[in-house]
């Protein structure tokens, strides 16, 4: 039987494996691991992350949760290996509220974007429309961004360039928050 087909119906709900699944089983459904063995470097990368796939069904509802549940392996462990893969991802550990609020509406006071366009997004986000329509739904201010950009380095308008690169780190980091 091929278990990784298998998982996939209904019948099949719960895998216990020894190793086999450790690294290169690529099942979205996948949403509990429970860990009772001692797990370092690219092998806990591997491992955990085999919890990382997206997975919508067909009516549209999509894995929301995940769940690693670790017996053996202290938290300190498991980030010192995911680390160095994530140099150049910086992590938030607390996220200032007031902190939100002031980027913002430092953003909105651009003029890059509408509140009507960040309405129409937070909508399709939140009736899950998909990539496309999203895209679409952004495009107008990327394409605002875009122009402004490109006229600023015409007319060498150092300030407006600096601007709005303030601009684009600050989107990055209200991301990031």
């Amino acid at each position: 039987m091929d278990l990784a087909a298998a998982f996939k119906g209904a019948t099949y709900k719960i895998m216990l494996v020894a190793n086999k699944f450790q690294t290169g089983f690529d099942q979205p459904l996948l949403s509990a691991m429970y860990v009772d063995k001692k797990l370092s470097g690219v092998a806990a990368v591997q491992t955990l992350s085999r919890l990382n796939r997206t997975h919508r069904t067909a009516g549209g509802e999509q894995k929301r949760k995940t769940i690693a549940i670790d017996f053996v392996n202290k938290p300190e462990d498991i980030r010192a290996a995911f680390e160095p893969y994530f140099t150049n991802a910086p992590l938030e550990t607390e996220t200032d509220p007031y902190v939100v609020f002031h980027l913002s509406t430092k953003l909105a006071q651009a003029g890059i974007y509408t509140s009507d366009q960040v309405r129409k997004v937070a909508e399709l986000w939140v009736a899950r429309k998909g990539n496309n329509a999203l895209s679409a739904a952004i495009s107008p201010a990327k394409n605002e961004f875009a122009r402004r950009y490109a006229a600023a380095i015409e007319a060498d308008d150092k300030v407006t360039l600096n601007t709005l690169d303030l601009f684009r780190k600050d989107v990055s980091t209200l991301i990031r928050l």
